[in-house]
């Protein structure tokens, strides 16, 4: 599933890609995907110009001239292409948006995902985005202490974890994060203290970053392929049961939190 870095990278490129392109064909071959009828779709795309791409916890949002929004959400993984003028395009898709100048993408859902078209005026109140927390690298470190703060019995894993505190982070990167921040994930956020709190906001802008310059782990816009292949090369620890912490050397293991798993290093992250 696509997680904060994957989804930056596409945004970034997209916006690059299509900012000033106008919609010149539409296709959308699963209907059960959208929020509005195949047709209404097709009649409220084409045409349109893109302004800008932005991303919203882990939705992309296409805005439009006319104020028109496309939001795409991509499940449990998707393969999103661009395509050049004249180029060979993707044999499978759902979604398929050409433009002007001939090049144009394409979305092919792995497992669910979801294609949503509203107005400006309507996203406040769109039910799937409108409880989204800010992402984790725009907000401060005060404000991430006072996301914390709130809700001083929940685990230190549940605050990237819920997308209402905190909207990006998903299981993948978790593992990570709370390694690098030295928090055992099922420590509770009222034993935090200021400098814990910081060291942790500072931990999560880390292994952020170090994602994204590295490629992340899924296939960008562009269709390179990431890291997927060589996940080792991405994870400090996640997914590496058994092998030596990049720390101390302590066996990272696998444990239970909550409903997911989590690789953890014993001593870096004593309980």
């Amino acid at each position: 599933m696509a997680e904060l870095p994957e989804l930056t990278i596409l945004q970034q490129q997209m916006h690059d890609a299509l900012s000033g392109r106008q919609i010149a064909e539409v296709e959308l071959l699963q209907e059960k995907c959208l929020n509005v009828s195949v047709g209404e779709a097709v009649a409220a795309l084409t045409g349109r110009r893109v302004t800008a791409v932005s991303r919203r916890g882990k939705w992309l949002c296409l805005h439009l001239d006319g104020d028109l929004l496309l939001l795409l959400n991509l499940g449990m993984g998707a393969d999103l292409w661009h395509y050049g003028p004249g180029a060979e395009r993707p044999a499978k898709y759902q979604v398929r948006i050409g433009l002007d100048d001939g090049s144009g993408f394409t979305c092919r859902f792995w497992w669910f995902g979801y294609i949503r078209l509203l107005t400006a005026a309507e996203l406040p109140q769109f039910k799937e985005t409108a409880k989204l927390g800010p992402s984790p690298l725009a907000v401060s470190v005060a404000e991430f202490a006072a996301i914390a703060r709130r809700t001083p019995r929940s685990t230190v894993k549940s605050l990237i974890m819920d997308q209402e505190k905190l909207s990006g982070i998903g299981n993948a990167y978790a593992h990570d994060v709370l390694w690098q921040a030295e928090l055992h994930p099922q420590r509770k956020l009222g034993s935090l203290s200021d400098d814990d709190l910081a060291h942790y906001h500072k931990a999560v802008a880390e292994v952020m970053e170090r994602a994204i310059a590295l490629g992340a782990l899924e296939a960008d816009f562009y269709r390179a392929q990431g890291n997927l292949q060589d996940a080792g090369r991405l994870f400090l620890i996640g997914y590496k049961e058994g092998q030596p912490c990049p720390r101390c050397g302590t066996a990272i293991v696998k444990i239970k939190t909550g409903s997911t798993a989590g690789f953890i290093c014993p001593t870096c992250q004593a309980e």
